[in-house]
């Protein structure tokens, strides 16, 4: 995610307790009622100033809370501006009411009872002004807190996130009966020229021999598990196909991001999109997104990708599902549910599913 978004999403939060006054305002209120009790003034029922302070407090921590999830799962700079405008208006609306009734909006009795003052009267004795002083370090104090635990959890997030944490760690991929008849295959055969290769279909490139094949998109089906990361995302990698385990000698296709192209591709490291320098593609992508800045590919399964069969074809439509399962049924009937010591249940492919 881009620095500026970050930090607007840091400004954000901060903005939002700063502009929230019901949980300050409740504090006030009990810090009042307890200056009262103190100094032995007229008093107001206590039970209902701090019944009414609670729900004032609750109203706050519902805000802030919803302000927090929204603002963190944003992407751009002006939705974090317009998720604490719409929840701070939200907020406001019972405010907004009580103008109305004031002004006389609604009803002559309503009026009268918004327009009523009621004040605490307090003594300005040594007890009650030390009762004054403690609410207002408290109020402080929990106003500090509020700004540090929203922004440590910010932070943690942050951290946490290119690490695939929040993310599927087993991906379940479907890629379409698309056919390449005319892909590069990088051989083991090494080479200066184009006759060092073994017959005349093969080019060198990159000093190996490369081999046009056919290459079939529903090949690459399968089970994908999280193996490292790249450019701040997860790095998905093809499993075997009988039992969903790390191939043991054939190189394994891979999704990843690339940061060229800002987007998720399909890669294989033995297949190149060209032998001409010039004529490849970024990251010598099979199948990519949209340009996008998500961390969580699941997410992109829903629109259009684009596939390489020696030329871009747009539109075309791919199936991506977390492999993470509770029972069969969310295995897509391509595989069963298995849970292994130590890690979380996902699907194992039936065999000869591909």
């Amino acid at each position: 995610m881009p620095r500026i978004v970050r930090v607007t999403q840091f400004l954000g939060l901060i903005i939002g307790v700063l502009m929230d006054d019901e949980i300050p305002t409740g504090l006030e209120l009990i810090g009042k009622a307890l200056e009262q009790d103190t100094s032995r003034g007229d008093h107001f029922s206590m039970f209902r100033i701090i019944c009414s302070s609670i729900l004032r407090i609750s109203i706050g921590a519902m805000f802030l809370t919803s302000l927090f999830f929204i603002v963190i799962q944003e992407d751009t700079v002006i939705g974090v501006f317009f998720d604490v405008l719409a929840l701070e208006f939200v907020e406001s609306i019972d405010d907004v009411i009580f103008e109305l009734c004031r002004r006389g909006f609604f009803s002559r009795r309503l009026k009268l009872a918004a327009n009523q003052e009621h004040a605490i009267n307090c003594s300005s004795g040594s007890s009650s002004r030390g009762v004054r002083k403690w609410s207002k370090r408290i109020i402080r104090f929990v106003y500090c807190s509020i700004i540090v635990v929203m922004c440590v959890g910010l932070s943690y997030i942050t951290a946490k996130q290119p690490q695939g944490t929040y993310g599927c760690t087993d991906i379940m991929a479907r890629f379409g009966d698309e056919v390449w008849e005319d892909s590069w295959v990088e051989l083991d055969q090494q080479c200066t020229t184009n006759s060092d290769c073994s017959n005349g279909n093969q080019k060198c490139f990159q000093g190996l021999c490369h081999e046009p094949r056919l290459l079939i998109y529903s090949h690459f089906n399968g089970l994908y598990i999280q193996d490292g990361i790249i450019a701040e995302r997860p790095r998905y990698v093809e499993m075997n196909k009988e039992k969903g385990e790390p191939y043991k000698s054939t190189i394994p296709a891979e999704i990843i991001y690339c940061e060229d192209i800002e987007a998720w591709v399909l890669m294989h490291p033995k297949i190149k999109t060209s032998v001409d320098s010039e004529d490849q593609n970024e990251c010598q992508w099979l199948l990519r997104s949209e340009q996008t800045e998500d961390f969580d590919i699941e997410e992109l399964s829903e629109g259009y990708w684009r596939l390489w069969d020696g030329k871009i074809v747009d539109d075309y439509k791919i199936d991506i599902d977390c492999a993470e399962c509770a029972n069969d049924s969310h295995c897509n009937y391509m595989g069963t549910c298995v849970e292994e010591p130590g890690l979380d249940q996902r699907c194992e492919c039936f065999p000869g599913v591909s």
